[in-house]
């Protein structure tokens, strides 16, 4: 499963968040522009633990994900 959304940074530029879910582990990555690498994104915020939570819970009503990959997303984030 695969959640991505938009942010931005700081300085106001906009980078995508990818977070995948594969095999009960949770990956997070982002992407400057398009056609750059994707990289570790080390530092999730609480804002985007709250996307993620709220993504996931969507996919949940669709019966695209789990209960228990919802309240893994909901007790990690948690900080």
């Amino acid at each position: 499963m695969e959640m991505g959304w938009w942010n931005r940074d700081a300085d106001g530029k906009k980078f995508q968040v990818h977070l995948e879910v594969f095999g009960g582990e949770l990956r997070w990555r982002c992407q400057r522009k398009r056609h750059d690498p994707w990289e570790e994104y080390t530092s999730p915020t609480d804002e985007d633990w709250a996307t993620a939570l709220e993504l996931a819970e969507n996919r949940l009503q669709r019966r695209l994900t789990t209960y228990a990959m919802v309240e893994k997303i909901r007790r990690l984030g948690v900080g």
